[in-house]
């Protein structure tokens, strides 16, 4: 049995997340390729865990994540699977069939890599499907070419759907969990750093409307704290750059979660 949900990725994920399946019910995916991947990974795991009698510290992956929603009560892959499945039928909702054939290569892409990236992948959705949302806007590409010489492409191409105005947004993760900060200044200092990069990467022609959507990566509600009251103190920002987004969850009766996504600004209140 085991062994069964643990190389067969679409049964696991029909099981604890059958939101994504749903989203891609229109599309073919090569789940063999996707459960070779996984059977490496978990056959690592087991040998360095036979090896040391422990699991060795390493970056979290999507794969590792079903790993543990499979073999021990982890609370916190709970509420990261029950975020995952409802991001992904409130892609199912917001999103056209058109729409939803877009996001056939960033899926499969994060099925098949076992690395960190998966939570950058899962920043670009959750800001897609929060744009969606509004129901101001169609989607109209993903990776977007905006300089062909360079091959500078942004993340997502909206068209409004008031005036058909196009809105480019470019997504940057930043991943503070495993940052301790001990005034402002730092923070502002690591912020402007990454951001900064990031435009002066993506922002490189003024014929098109480009912004930068920062999606912070937060420890806990400590951490969430300080970087809402900075964020509310200091005015804070960079041309170009909208207010980060954060994820935050809540754990309630009988299993349930509520989670959040929204403002960095407004994320705390109730």
């Amino acid at each position: 049995m085991e062994n069964r949900l643990t190389y067969n990725i679409e049964s696991v994920l029909k099981l604890f997340m059958p939101g994504m399946i749903d989203l891609l019910s229109e599309q073919q995916i090569s789940w063999s390729s996707i459960n070779k991947v996984s059977k490496a990974h978990m056959q690592k795991i087991r040998k360095e865990i036979e090896s040391t009698g422990k699991m060795v510290e390493r970056e979290v992956t999507f794969h590792s994540v079903i790993f543990g929603k499979l073999t021990r009560d982890n609370g916190r892959a709970d509420a990261m699977f029950d975020y995952f499945n409802q991001l992904f039928y409130s892609l199912k909702k917001n999103l056209k069939e058109e729409e939803r054939k877009f996001l056939h290569g960033m899926i499969s892409n994060v099925l098949l890599k076992v690395n960190k990236e998966y939570l950058n992948f899962i920043g670009e959705l959750a800001v897609l499907d929060h744009y969606m949302s509004m129901n101001l806007y169609e989607l109209c590409n993903i990776e977007e070419t905006v300089v062909s010489e360079s091959n500078v492409s942004i993340d997502i191409l909206f068209k409004s759907k008031v005036d058909s105005h196009e809105l480019l947004i470019e997504v940057v993760n930043i991943h503070l969990a495993n940052k301790e900060f001990t005034s402002f200044l730092d923070l502002r200092k690591h912020l402007e750093l990454k951001l900064t990069e990031k435009v002066q990467s993506k922002i490189l022609t003024k014929k098109r409307n480009i912004k930068i959507q920062p999606v912070l990566w937060i420890k806990d509600h400590s951490n969430l704290e300080f970087i809402n009251e900075f964020y509310l103190k200091t005015n804070f920002g960079v041309e170009n750059v909208l207010d980060p987004m954060v994820y935050c969850s809540y754990k309630l009766n009988e299993g349930r979660f509520e989670h959040r996504f929204e403002s960095i600004k407004t994320i705390t209140r109730p």
